[in-house]
C-alpha cells in the first residue's frame, strides 16, 4: 500500500464517507490568498475529507422547519451533530492525525486547516477543495453536491508538501444540480434571498468549468443565524445584532449558525 493509499484509508477508519486528493494547480483561480501554496509554502497535495451528515439528524431539522416536530429546542440536535458540535471536533481531529501522520512518515510539513464556524477569517475555501479533489460539484446556491450524501456532507482538508496521487475531477457531463429552471428548490426555500442574484460567479479549473451564484453572505447570515434585521444588512447592521442576541449557552456558538440551511435540508440529490 502506497503513502496515497495509507492516507485515504486513514481518512476512512475515522470515520470520513468520502476522501480525494488535487493537486495545487487546480487553485490557480481560487482567490488570492486563498491559494494552497500561499498559505503552506511549497504545497503540493490538498487531502480532502467528508463526513456525512446522520440522515436522523436531517430528518429533525427537516420536522423543525416544517413545524411537527415536538418541540423547537430538537434543533439543537442539528446544530451540535449536524453543522458544528461534535462533527466539527471530528473533522479538525481527523485533520490533526493526517497531518502528522504525513509528518512522521513522509517528513512532509502538512497543515491541518481550520473547519465550519471555527475557520475563523475563512483563509481557504474547503468546497472548492471538495470540488477539486473530484468528491462533488458545485450546486448553483454554492453548496458541494455529491452522488451519496447531495449536500449533506462536512468538509475538512490538510494541505501538504508531500506527493501524492491525484484525483480526477467529476466530469463535467455528470448533472448533480438542475439548475434555476429545472429545479430551484434552494432558491424559493431561501427566507431572505440570499439566493436570488442573478450574478453567476463562472471560472476554470482545470479544464472544467465551474459556476454557482454569487450568494448575499450578509442575507444568507442573517437566516443561518436568526437574527431579526433589515431584509439586506449591512454588515455593522449584523454585527450590532449579534451583540444584541448576546449568548445562550445551548447555542454552543455567539449566535448559533445553523437555525436556517434550509437550501441544503431540501435539495433532492441524496434524499435516499
Amino acid at each position: 500500500m502506497n503513502l496515497t493509499e495509507t492516507i485515504k484509508k486513514l481518512a476512512m477508519e475515522h470515520g470520513m464517507a468520502l476522501v480525494g486528493i488535487a493537486p495545487i494547480s487546480r487553485f490557480s483561480n481560487v482567490p488570492d490568498g486563498r491559494k494552497p501554496e500561499v498559505i503552506l509554502p511549497g504545497c503540493k497535495s490538498v487531502v480532502v475529507f467528508g463526513q456525512a451528515v446522520p440522515k436522523g439528524v436531517i430528518a429533525v431539522k427537516k420536522a423543525v422547519l416544517d413545524g411537527t416536530a415536538k418541540s423547537d429546542a430538537l434543533d439543537s440536535i442539528y446544530g451540535r451533530y449536524g453543522r458544528n458540535g461534535i462533527s466539527t471536533i471530528e473533522l479538525m481531529a481527523v485533520s490533526y492525525t493526517l497531518a502528522t501522520y504525513l509528518e512522521r512518515t513522509a517528513n512532509a510539513p502538512s497543515m491541518p486547516m481550520m473547519v465550519g464556524s471555527w475557520a475563523f477569517g475563512r483563509p481557504f475555501s474547503l468546497r472548492h477543495a471538495a470540488v477539486a479533489a473530484g468528491l462533488g460539484k458545485f450546486g448553483i446556491n454554492k453548496a458541494v453536491i455529491t452522488e451519496k450524501y447531495g449536500p449533506r456532507i462536512r468538509w475538512g482538508a490538510i494541505l501538504t508538501q508531500a506527493e501524492l496521487d491525484y484525483d480526477e475531477m467529476l466530469p463535467d457531463a455528470l448533472c448533480l444540480c438542475a439548475g434555476r429552471e429545472a429545479c430551484g428548490k434552494c432558491l424559493s426555500v431561501c427566507p431572505t434571498n440570499a439566493l436570488k442574484s442573478e450574478n453567476m460567479i463562472s471560472f476554470d479549473m482545470d479544464g472544467h468549468q465551474v459556476s454557482y451564484i454569487d450568494v448575499d453572505l450578509m442575507a444568507c447570515k442573517v437566516g443561518c443565524m436568526d437574527l431579526e434585521t433589515a431584509p439586506h444588512p449591512t454588515v455593522e447592521e449584523v454585527q450590532a445584532e449579534i451583540d444584541r442576541k448576546g449568548y445562550d449557552p445551548g447555542d454552543m456558538l455567539i449566535p448559533p449558525t445553523w437555525k436556517c440551511d434550509r437550501c441544503l435540508i431540501n435539495c433532492p440529490p441524496g434524499e435516499r
